[in-house]
């Protein structure tokens, strides 16, 4: 496919663009998630991960996270996991040095800190994901507001007068 990823049709109906002759063909089977996501925690996950998952749950757009997002997000809370504690590891390895982000290989050959490759893979992960959820800077503008409920007419307060017609 060329040109830009379709905007859901939702979308369009919230922000008011949606055109059935345009939108309306094609997008008959276009999937409606239910279910908002739990705010239990993966049972496998460990307990820095619990809680960048609540984290995420608590601080993510209101009704944009469903239940069918679980894997994505576990994705990110492992991806950034693996970001802070590789990020970690490479701070000690970087304390007291005057070379950071190097050290020894075999034969004493100074070489790029293996944590280097695990935190760029992890961040890499961790925007791909990020995207996917609307996390982002980038990826909040696409996603819809939370729901809100009608404003009343201001003309609703008016009452038609019987009278003729001239």
């Amino acid at each position: 496919m060329r040109g830009r990823k379709p905007i859901p049709t939702a979308i369009h109906r919230i922000k008011g663009t949606f055109r059935p002759a345009r939108h309306g063909k094609g997008r008959r089977g276009e999937p409606q998630p239910t279910g908002d996501i739990s705010r239990t925690t993966p049972e496998w996950m460990t307990d820095s991960q619990k809680a960048s998952w609540l984290y995420a749950v608590g601080n993510a757009p209101a009704g944009v996270l469903k239940a069918i997002d679980a894997g994505v997000l576990a994705v990110w809370v492992v991806a950034e996991d693996q970001h802070r504690r590789a990020t970690e590891a490479q701070a000690c390895l970087d304390a007291g040095k005057t070379l950071p982000l190097v050290t020894k290989g075999r034969r004493g050959v100074i070489v790029a800190s293996p944590y280097l490759k695990i935190i760029a893979q992890a961040g890499d992960r961790m925007r791909a994901a990020a995207a996917q959820l609307g996390f982002s800077p980038a990826a909040r503008p696409r996603t819809p507001p939370p729901a809100q409920p009608p404003r009343a007419s201001p003309w609703g307060r008016f009452e038609v007068l019987p009278g003729e017609k001239k």
